[in-house]
């Protein structure tokens, strides 16, 4: 290594760039080879910083939102959920339902909607929520109850029940998806 690589990674480092002081020599080599200008070598750099800031910010996000394990959908097993709608699943992934807004977060995960049933004061804040993202925000909400049966977990109150229904419905992507517990299959038998 040359003294001048030597100062760009060397300054690379200080300015904690670690992603660029990984790539910046190769992407150099491969902009000389495409007779690149010096604004599509930068173009270059800064789109790895980019990335790497995205992937920190991703990681970071990831942690914080304490996720008991983190599942990948290329990792779904299709054989076993024959009922789920592998093509209206993989077009979700691309997350395009999400609208650009200054509501944060931009998707709010609500799991397990009906596991455990609402008291009153329960019902009433997450009709709150709702409403407040309500044409603003996205929202996913699985559950294993049909829409049928969830006044049973919003405190057996029909007409809070609809209005929930009422707005998370309106411009929804409703999958459903009729398979045994995924879980239960995957657990050793005792």
């Amino acid at each position: 290594m040359n003294l001048q690589m030597q100062r760009l990674q060397q300054a690379c480092s200080d300015l904690k760039l670690h992603a660029m002081a990984n790539e910046w020599s190769a992407l150099a080599d491969r902009c000389a080879r495409q007779n690149a200008t010096l604004a599509d070598f930068l173009e270059a750099v800064l789109q790895v910083k980019m990335e790497a800031r995205m992937l920190r910010t991703r990681e970071m996000l990831l942690k914080m939102a304490g996720l008991p394990a983190i599942k990948h959908f290329d990792d779904y097993d299709f054989r076993f959920a024959t009922g789920a709608p592998r093509k209206q699943l993989q077009e979700l992934t691309s997350l395009a339902f999400i609208k650009r807004s200054i509501l944060s977060p931009k998707l709010l995960v609500i799991d397990e909607i009906g596991y455990l049933p609402f008291g009153r004061a329960e019902a009433n804040l997450f009709f709150n929520v709702i409403a407040k993202r309500y044409e603003i925000g996205s929202v996913i909400v699985p559950s294993n109850l049909p829409f049928s049966q969830w006044s049973t977990a919003f405190a057996e109150d029909q007409t809070l029940t609809a209005a929930s229904l009422d707005r998370l419905l309106h411009h929804a992507h409703i999958v459903q998806i009729s398979a045994n517990s995924y879980q239960l299959a995957r657990k050793p038998q005792a």
